[in-house]
Order: structure tokens, then C-alpha cells, then sequence
């Protein structure tokens, strides 16, 4: 009989109850592509191949959003978390080490735990446990299928295969039927998996300290010294975004009408040892994903920016900022009331750092409005400069983040800004610093269930090396990581016109987006928190991780793929 508890089948429902259609068709997609975990890709024995193929759904297949997909997904999760969390490289020939001894018992017994989970959920009606109890001649009652399976005796194997063949699921409940049939087709493969797996790699020893191969990589390796990728630190065109209708963590009865809140996370303790710690940090998201229609300008929504303000929710609300959220997309008047609020001495003396997101359609230097009016990005760095006389943030941290394009091609002359309107060093006060997701006249990427790749990278970074490195170096690094991503997809695009499986089209060569910032006289001992938010991740709301699942996903990817150009 297997240690699991009702309590383990309880938290692999609410597992399994976190997934929708858009998570389970992006880790559809992410599980049937693991270049990025070097773990697997290192391996001679196929061992990638082996963990792509647990999925029993396809690629592209158009039902990807069924129980025993939720099952594998779940299982496959878990053991990425556990056993490839870490990169971590030994200098044996042909081994890596992996986080934790496997237990091959204990792996497939969780697996079979999503299986009960997943199940039980289905069988609603207390007749189904009853007939069940009867036609395997078990004694007594059942509350669930977990005491069905507990006064059975058998192990998780046998007691599936005593359900299914007493032929009671096919004829009232065929799903369920159906789910336990294509599980056992899944273990089998999963099983093949762990006993590969086990024979390739050895666990660390307890007193070995772990090293990511991000932490050798951000150590010997400095965005100038690779003019390959075209990286490069550009003062930043601006115009001016304003927050809409915000919401905090915490109802709070001192936020007026036009601010209601929603993110408020308590600011974390005061420390000593980090006096140049954000402790009741401020963090304005400003997003804009419809727009009303013109005769000009035909603006689309912004799909998937949704995502982008969860991301960057969970990673400022974890490192102690208050947060505060758009309700609904801003007209230009919006913008304007809520800039002016921030400056509320009364509502925000107190906060010690100010963070601002800006996310919209894009312009050279300026933004797009859901009105289709226009806002300056330098418009607001002014009314938030030392010099201005309405701001209460002097002297204070204050970071913009500007997720949009500044491409002009596809937009009207009028809107095509000139370059006095540009953000130029001089229009920084000390302590004021603001990054742009790609250089001018260029378009920034955003996936419609994943997100934009600048903001998914920033909030990974910040998981990871928030509370050690300086917000110039994570900067640096998020810029590098971006244009990797678009330097391996042409790779891959051009591969795929090598090998003749798609036909080469004008203007093939994709752009490579180069995200930017700039700084006067920042702060290099800031840190956006004072403790490695990734070191409680596990312990972190489901829907939360999940959510980091696919930016995690990504940051491996293109992580693996510097650590063979540096040979770290």
C-alpha cells in the first residue's frame, strides 16, 4: 500500500482544478519542446525524446484540454520542479546531478494520486462508490474512491485494474473509463522515463552547494562584450502613459474613486543588513488592451498583455509593493487624474520606491490611449523629475517600464514624433532610471496566451536574482536573453528553409528585438527585494506558479542555448 493521504489526493485535485484550455495548450506546446532543459538535451539515451512522448496528446491536436492530458501535465510538472529546477553540471564525463534522489515508488504513486484525484472528482454520486464497493466485494461503506482504494489493499496498479475490469465505468461513466484506460498507456511510458532517468543521473550531495548556470553566466559574461547580438544602451524615446481605473490587493478606504485598489501585499519588514531594499515600494501597472475605432488609425487589442500584469502582480506583490492595477483601458483624462494622484503626499509620502509599467500600442516616443489620444512618455518623467514641483517622490527610486513598439511604418506621419520629444539623459533626475522593451522603430513581441517576452524575462530574472544583483545588470541580462530568443528562432526559421520543410519568403530574416534603458546616477546597491523569491516559489499559491510555469519555461530555453555559446 502506498503513504499517500487524503490530504496529497485533495491538493492534486485542486492541482488539476488550476488548469484551463489556454494553460493546457500552452504546456502542450512547451512540453513537446524541451531544447531548453539541458538536463534532457544532454543526455545519449533519448531521454528528451522519452519525456516529449509522455504527453498522449499531439501537437497542433484540436482538443488538447482532456482529464488524462490534465493528469500527464500535472505529473510532468512535478517532475520538473523536483528533479530539473537546477541546472546544476558535474564534471563527470556524460553526468549531470540532479536536485533529489529519485524514488521510483513514491513518483509513481503520485502520478497515481492525479489518477484517483481526477476520478473521484468525476464519480459525484455517492450509488457510483457503493457500486463500486459491491462488485469488488469490499465491506463496509466509502465516503470517496480514496477509502474504496484504502480497503481495497491493493497497490494503485491492481486497484485500477480491478475498476476497469469489472466493466461497472464503461457502461455508466465511460469518460472515466476512458480516462483510467489512457492513464495506464501513460505510466507505462512514464515508468520507462524514470528508469532511464535514474540510470543517467545522480543526486548532489548535501554538501555541495548548488550553482545555476545563469549565476556563472551573469558573472563572467557583460552585455557590451557581445556586440554579436547588437546590444547596446540607447537613451529612450518617451511619451506619456497614464494609469486607468487601479485596483489594489487590500480594499483600502483611503483610495479615491478614480484609484480603486486591488494589489495591496503588506511592504515586508524593515532590514538593516538592506537598507537599499524597496520596504514599502509602490508599483503602478498601466495597462491598455482595446482601443476605439478611428478612420486613421486601426489599433488591434492587445491580447495576451493580460498575462504580462499577472507576472509582474505576483513578482511585486512577493517582493512586499504595494500594487496597484488598471480596472479598464484609459482614455487620455485617465492617465492625466491618476499621474496627478500618485503625487497624493498624504496617500504615498511614505513609500520609499516607485514603479511604474506602461503597456500599450507604441510609437517612436509616446503611447496610444483607448480614446486613440496620444501621451508623451517624457511628459511623465518630468512630472515625476526632482525638478517637478508637484512630485513627492524626490530623491526616491522611480523606474518606468515601457512594454510597447516604436515602429513607424505601419502608422500615420502626424504620430511619427520627432526626436525632441525623446527621454535623454538630462531629463533624468539621480535615482530615476527607465527601460524601453525594444529600440527605436522597432515592434516588441507579445504572444497572445503568453505574453510579451520582455516582461515574461524581467519577472524571471527578478524570481531569480532580484534580492542579488542590481536592476542595471538584470536589465542588461533581460536584453541579451530577448534578442537570443529572436537569434534561435531564425535559426530555426532558416533550418527549416535548409531542410526544405517550408518555403523561403520575402523579408524572411526576422528583426531582433533589442529592449533598452536608461539611468542617471542610480542606485547600484537597490535591489528590487531582500530575500531570492524563487527560494518560497514552492510554497507560493497554485495559480501563481503555474503562471510561471510557461516564462520559466522560456528563460530555460534560452538559457541552455547561452550556456553552449559561452561553454559555461
Amino acid at each position: 500500500m502506498s503513504n499517500i493521504t487524503k490530504e496529497t489526493i485533495n491538493q492534486c485535485s485542486i492541482r488539476l482544478g488550476s488548469f484551463n484550455s489556454a494553460t493546457v495548450d500552452t504546456l502542450v506546446y512547451f512540453f513537446h519542446h524541451q531544447d531548453g532543459c539541458v538536463q534532457l538535451t544532454s543526455a545519449t539515451n533519448n531521454l528528451k525524446e522519452k519525456f516529449e512522448n509522455l504527453l498522449t496528446v499531439q501537437e497542433n491536436e484540436d482538443d488538447n484540454d482532456t482529464p488524462w492530458t490534465r493528469i500527464e501535465l500535472a505529473v510532468m510538472l512535478h517532475f520538473k520542479a523536483k528533479y530539473l529546477e537546477q541546472n546544476v553540471i558535474s564534471n563527470e564525463a556524460n553526468q549531470l546531478k540532479a536536485k533529489r534522489k529519485l524514488s521510483l515508488g513514491d513518483e509513481l504513486d503520485l502520478a497515481y494520486a492525479f489518477l484517483l484525484a481526477q476520478v473521484n472528482d468525476r464519480l459525484s454520486l455517492n450509488t457510483h462508490i457503493k457500486d463500486l464497493m459491491f462488485l469488488m466485494e469490499l465491506p463496509g461503506d466509502a465516503c470517496d474512491l480514496y477509502d474504496v482504494y484504502r480497503k481495497s489493499s491493493q497497490d494503485f496498479s491492481n486497484f485500477f485494474c480491478s475498476i476497469i475490469q469489472c466493466d461497472y465505468l464503461s457502461k455508466k461513466i465511460a469518460l472515466v473509463d476512458l480516462i483510467i484506460r489512457n492513464f495506464q498507456s501513460f505510466i507505462k511510458r512514464y515508468e520507462d522515463f524514470l528508469i532511464t532517468y535514474d540510470k543517467f543521473y545522480k543526486p548532489i550531495p548535501e554538501n555541495r552547494s548548488e550553482c545555476t548556470l545563469l549565476d556563472e553566466m551573469m558573472n563572467t559574461v557583460d552585455i557590451q562584450e557581445d556586440p554579436s547580438l547588437g546590444i547596446t544602451i540607447f537613451p529612450i524615446t518617451s511619451e506619456k502613459p497614464k494609469p486607468p481605473t487601479l485596483v489594489s490587493d487590500t480594499q483600502s478606504p483611503n483610495i479615491s474613486k478614480p484609484l480603486p485598489v486591488v494589489q495591496q501585499p503588506q511592504p515586508a519588514p524593515p532590514s538593516s543588513s538592506a537598507s537599499n531594499t524597496s520596504q514599502k515600494g509602490l508599483c503602478v501597472i498601466i495597462n491598455i488592451q482595446s482601443f476605439m475605432k478611428s478612420a486613421e488609425i486601426t489599433a488591434k487589442y492587445r491580447t495576451g498583455s493580460d498575462v504580462d500584469v499577472e507576472n509582474i502582480r505576483v513578482v511585486f506583490k512577493k517582493s512586499g509593493f504595494r500594487v496597484m492595477i488598471c480596472t479598464h483601458d484609459f482614455k487620455k483624462a485617465d492617465v492625466d487624474t491618476s499621474l496627478e494622484q500618485f503625487n497624493d503626499k498624504d496617500k504615498y509620502g511614505q513609500c520609499d520606491c516607485f514603479v511604474m509599467f506602461i503597456m500599450s500600442h507604441g510609437f517612436l516616443n509616446s503611447f496610444l490611449t483607448t480614446d486613440q489620444k496620444i501621451v508623451n512618455i517624457r511628459d511623465i518623467i518630468k512630472q515625476y523629475s526632482d525638478s517637478s514641483p508637484t512630485t513627492i517622490w524626490a530623491g526616491k527610486p522611480r523606474l518606468f517600464f515601457i512594454q510597447a513598439c516604436r515602429s513607424l511604418s505601419s502608422w500615420p506621419e502626424y504620430l511619427r514624433c520627432s526626436s525632441g520629444q525623446e527621454v535623454k539623459q538630462s531629463d533624468l533626475s539621480p535615482s530615476m532610471l527607465i527601460a524601453y522593451s525594444c529600440s527605436p522603430a522597432e515592434a516588441s513581441r507579445r504572444h497572445p496566451r503568453e505574453g510579451s517576452i520582455f516582461v515574461q524575462i524581467l519577472c524571471v530574472f527578478l524570481l531569480y536574482y532580484g534580492h542579488s544583483c542590481e536592476i542595471q545588470k538584470i536589465l542588461h541580462e533581460t536584453a541579451r536573453f530577448v534578442s537570443r530568443r529572436d537569434v534561435m528562432a531564425n535559426e530555426r526559421h532558416q533550418e527549416a528553409i535548409r531542410q526544405g520543410k517550408i518555403v523561403a519568403q520575402p523579408g524572411d530574416i526576422e528583426f531582433i528585438q533589442k529592449p533598452e534603458f536608461l539611468e542617471t546616477n542610480f542606485n547600484k546597491s537597490f535591489r528590487i527585494t531582500k530575500t531570492c523569491l524563487n527560494e518560497t516559489f514552492p510554497t507560493w499559491d497554485i495559480k501563481d506558479r503555474i503562471r510561471f510555469e510557461y516564462s520559466k519555461a522560456t528563460w530555460k530555453e534560452i538559457q541552455a542555448s547561452f550556456s553552449a555559446q559561452y561553454k559555461i
